[in-house]
């Protein structure tokens, strides 16, 4: 009887284990491809147009600020800026960033980093070249899956926008 109860207790916290490890950890980021024909909520596509106060980057240094910003455009040579501590960062809700091509394609965004950013749910990564080399976007979140690192519960966009 007593071996029974020890194979039981053992069972329970044996299935225990599992389920913690199969949880998904309420911190993750989610990845999602924005395509013009996703339909998004009122809220992101706000985001989306010119007309949002913005704070831009580009090139490393600040390019233009407008008051109480919702939206941060940034290219890949200005990551490091949004590290910063930054009470003009308190209430953006949404990031962009530019990887123009192949060499800004080595980016890191360490999450853990963005400690001013008190309101952020929202990074779009746009491409503007073709980073699967065939116009599509098959390899985007695998890759995005190694730059942007950390846990946060935000929602990583990601498009492909391409000259034509």
């Amino acid at each position: 009887m007593k071996f029974f109860i020890t194979k039981i207790v053992f069972f329970c916290f044996i299935g225990l284990g599992f389920n913690t490890l199969n949880a998904q950890n309420p911190n993750s980021v989610s990845y999602q491809f924005l395509s013009d024909a996703l339909i998004v909520n009122e809220n992101l596509n706000a985001f989306l147009l010119p007309q949002i106060s913005t704070i831009s980057y580009e090139n490393g240094s600040l390019a233009l600020s407008q008051r109480n910003a919702k939206k941060i455009f940034a290219d890949v040579a200005s990551i490091s800026n949004l590290y910063q501590q930054n009470n003009a960062f308190k209430d953006v809700v949404f990031i962009e960033i530019l990887v123009r091509n192949q060499n800004d394609n080595n980016f890191s965004l360490q999450l853990s980093q963005l400690q001013s950013f008190t309101q952020l749910e929202y990074v779009l990564v746009t491409y503007a070249y073709d980073i699967c080399s065939n116009n599509q976007v098959n390899c985007i979140e695998n890759n995005l899956r190694s730059k942007i690192v950390g846990d946060s519960s935000l929602t990583v966009l990601y498009r492909l926008d391409l000259p034509r």
